[in-house]
């Protein structure tokens, strides 16, 4: 029978710190991912009920949603060779530098340059539980949006995405707040499966955790860029910022995402390296999925995305907009119109965080055509209007 953890005795244990196992052995308290031992438990597929039984007494607090427990410290048992995930999706590595400032920020000056929640920014204490496929765990990516829009009708959907970017900001695409058929009024955070609240999973232990429920914000304000104009085939300019009614308090559920302020973020190309996409496939004319998905895109060269778009007269910004993905199948289809392209990357206080590199513009009719890759809005390039655009 499946049950839910009490939290009581576990809760004031902190990552790191010594414990005891259930047979009385020295450990540390530690992610059960960065415990081998314990994962190869939880390998065995059934996991046998005295394993069930150890896994659960190990268990010495949380990080988030994530479980900690007390793995047995390595000078105290055999060598055994580390348990990793399957490499293929996760994200490419970052070269890890000294923990220093990465240089000063061009936009450090900047009146605003305080309202971006640099210090929590990108940090995503779940993504790292699960790698592979193409649903997110539980809380993974806790900067996503859902956009909520109402139909002349009174009836409501969502049909674009966006990140937050601050207490009061969602980026997202100018094309998603110039809709003449139907009216933007909120924004959806926290979201994980729109068909249902609260969105629980299984733990380690046989029980489930479960998110905080999804929160709605109004919409005060929608801010397309000054130049974008609806009908350019070229979607030049295709960005937007969401003022909500009221701040968002920021949590385990839901929280920033970093932008490209530093020289050195903001001046990488990516071409060659893989970005991701995430989202319900929300468009103005489809709905891929109930859970929000995610996958790895390669970013491709203008040089080498300008030829397939000139078939369909369309002619790329050099700075202002990137391409990537172009493989066959369904990748494009995982992200939202408005939606992010993101990845990790080193940020100024020396920890890798998740930056938004790209918003999703525009692409082939049929998302997936090999050779067609999905045009980007580059978040670099806007960072001067996003800084003179937001408030307090």
């Amino acid at each position: 029978a499946a049950f839910v953890l009490v939290l009581a005795q576990p809760a004031a244990a902190q990552s790191g710190s010594s414990c005891f196992t259930p047979d009385d052995r020295p450990g540390s308290c530690i992610p059960v991912v960065r415990c081998p031992p314990l994962v190869a438990l939880l390998r065995k597929k059934p996991v046998p009920p005295e394993s069930v039984q150890f896994l659960r007494n190990s268990q010495c607090g949380f990080e988030a949603a994530a479980p900690l427990v007390c793995c047995q410290n390595t000078d105290d048992r055999a060598p055994s060779p580390a348990v990793r995930p399957a490499t293929s999706d996760r994200p490419d590595p970052v070269t890890p530098l000294p923990k220093s400032p990465s240089g000063p920020s061009p936009h450090d000056g900047h009146p605003n340059a305080g309202l971006l929640p640099t210090d929590v920014c990108g940090i995503d204490l779940h993504q790292h539980i699960i790698f592979g496929g193409n649903k997110t765990e539980l809380g993974e990516f806790p900067w996503m949006a859902l956009l909520e829009y109402r139909s002349p009708r009174g009836q409501l959907g969502f049909y674009c995405g966006g990140v937050l970017i601050a207490k009061r900001y969602v980026l997202t695409a100018a094309h998603c707040v110039q809709e003449d058929a139907i009216r933007l009024v909120s924004v959806r955070l926290g979201e994980h499966d729109t068909k249902t609240s609260p969105d629980c999973r299984p733990d380690f232990f046989g029980g489930q955790i479960c998110a905080a429920p999804a929160v709605d914000v109004p919409v005060e304000r929608a801010i397309p860029h000054p130049e974008y104009a609806k009908n350019d085939p070229n979607h030049y300019h295709d960005i937007a910022l969401l003022r909500l009614s009221r701040d968002v308090q920021f949590t385990d559920w839901i929280a920033p995402i970093c932008l490209p302020a530093s020289s050195e973020v903001a001046a990488k190309s990516y071409v060659g390296k893989r970005r991701w996409v995430a989202g319900w496939g929300k468009t103005e004319t489809r709905s891929e999925s109930d859970v929000k998905l995610k996958l790895a895109v390669p970013v491709v060269s203008n040089a080498d995305c300008q030829p397939v778009y000139q078939k369909a007269a369309v002619r790329l910004s050099s700075g202002g907009q990137l391409c990537a993905g172009g493989a066959q199948g369904r990748d494009s289809c995982n992200g939202d119109s408005g939606g992010p392209l993101m990845g990790p990357d080193l940020h100024e206080s020396g920890d890798i965080r998740w930056f938004s590199t790209g918003v999703v513009a525009f692409g082939p009719r049929n998302c997936g055509t090999r050779g067609w890759p999905g045009v980007y809005t580059r978040v670099a390039h806007y960072m001067p209007w996003i800084l003179d655009t937001i408030r307090d």
